[in-house]
C-alpha cells in the first residue's frame, strides 16, 4: 500500500470501499518514486516481465504519427518485456497496426468477456492498462470483469490515466478553457483512481506520478516538490484476497 496521509480517522481503504464517509476528506497519496516520463516509468515496471498490454493500438487517426515519432507505447513495451501480448477491442485498429508495422504480437478481443485463450492458457506477470480507463463508460465494471475472467492467469495490474490535477488543467481553468481528448469519458484524481481500482477488487501496491514526456528545468524541480501537478497517474495493484481489507 502506498503511503497515504488523511485528515480523518480510519484507513484510506475504508474511504475507497465506502466503509467510512467524509464530505471534506483531505488525502495525500505520496509517490513511490521520482516523477519520470510516462513511457520510462511504464517500461521500467514491465522490464523482463510477461505482460498483457490492454488497449495497445492507440487512436487510429494518430497512430501513424505516433509510429513515426517513436511514441507508440506497445513498441516500447515489446522491446523491454520478456513477453508482451497486445489486446485491443478495435479489430480495425489491430489490422491497421499489422499492415503498417512488423508487430504481430497483438490480437483483437474484448477483455470483459471470458474465453480469450491467449490469456487463459498461460500465466502472466502483469496486465497493463495504459491510458485506457478514461475511455470506458463504466471503469469499475470494466476492471472487475477483467479480474473475474482472468485473475487465474494474471494477478497484478498497472493502470495509467491522465491526472485531472495536472498543471495544464489549472492554467486552462484560469482562461475558462478545457483542452481534452474528445474520446475521454472521465478524468481521474489520485483519490478517484485509487477508489476505482480498489472497488474493482484490487489492492494498491504502488502509486506514481509521471510527466507525459521528458522535462527539464524548472518543471523537474516543480514536480519534485509538487508531484500532484504531473500529467499522469500510475497505479500498481494486485488482486485482493478476501479478508485482506
Amino acid at each position: 500500500m502506498p503511503h497515504i496521509v488523511l485528515n480523518n480517522d480510519g484507513s484510506a481503504e475504508d474511504y475507497f470501499l465506502g466503509r467510512r464517509f467524509s464530505d471534506n476528506l483531505t488525502i495525500e497519496i505520496r509517490p513511490d518514486g521520482d516523477v519520470l516520463p510516462r513511457t520510462e516509468r511504464l517500461t521500467g515496471l514491465v522490464r523482463g516481465r510477461s505482460v498483457l498490454h490492454i488497449g495497445c493500438c492507440d487512436h487510429t487517426p494518430i497512430l501513424k504519427q505516433r509510429l513515426a515519432d517513436g511514441l507508440w507505447l506497445h513498441a516500447s513495451l515489446t522491446e523491454v518485456a520478456q513477453r508482451c501480448l497486445g489486446i485491443d477491442i478495435d479489430s480495425k485498429a489491430v489490422e491497421q497496426v499489422k499492415s503498417m508495422t512488423d508487430f504481430d504480437n497483438l490480437i483483437a478481443a474484448d477483455i470483459t468477456k471470458p474465453g480469450i485463450d491467449e490469456i487463459a492458457s498461460s500465466q502472466w506477470d502483469l496486465a497493463l492498462f495504459g491510458d485506457v480507463l478514461e475511455h470506458v463508460h463504466a471503469p469499475v465494471d470494466f476492471l472487475s470483469a477483467f479480474r473475474e475472467n482472468y485473475s487465474s492467469s494474471v494477478r497484478k495490474i498497472i493502470v495509467s490515466v491522465p491526472n485531472n490535477m495536472r498543471a495544464g488543467n489549472a492554467t486552462g481553468a484560469l482562461r475558462n478553457r478545457e483542452t481534452i481528448n474528445s474520446d475521454h469519458c472521465f478524468e481521474f484524481s489520485p483519490f478517484t483512481l485509487a477508489k476505482v481500482v480498489t472497488l474493482s477488487g484490487f489492492r494498491l501496491e504502488q502509486f506514481y506520478y509521471s510527466s507525459f514526456s521528458a522535462t527539464g528545468f524548472p518543471k523537474s524541480i516543480i514536480y519534485k516538490k509538487r508531484p500532484y501537478l504531473a500529467h499522469t497517474l500510475i497505479v500498481v495493484a494486485s488482486v485482493a484476497i478476501e479478508g485482506d481489507a
